[in-house]
């Protein structure tokens, strides 16, 4: 059985299915302003299509503080999807390095 791709990757092209973007040049910093087609409308599909592939409930309050991708990546860790948090697996890398 082959691997899912990193949480990041699937959330580009997510978000180049919906926008038409090109995902090779989506990144964590990727965001309303900087992408085009991400619109109101696509940030709506954009969440009903996060909410119905990692099976999450996004209340308002969420919606509000998702920014970005990397936002929306933050998110999804803290739900427990896709591994470490990015801040968590920085941190670990500095914890790891310390005891080499």
């Amino acid at each position: 059985m082959a691997e899912a791709p990193p949480l990041l990757d699937r959330l580009k092209a997510l978000l180049s299915d919906i926008t038409g973007a090109k995902a090779a040049r989506l990144d964590r910093h990727s965001n309303q302003q900087t992408t085009p087609g991400w619109d109101s409308v696509a940030n709506l599909s954009l969440i009903t299509s996060l909410e119905e592939e990692f099976g999450v409930i996004i209340n308002t309050q969420d919606v509000l503080r998702l920014h970005s991708l990397g936002d929306i990546e933050r998110f999804l860790c803290e739900q427990g999807i896709g591994g470490a948090s990015p801040k968590d697996d920085d941190a670990a890398k500095v914890h790891s390095a310390g005891r080499a």
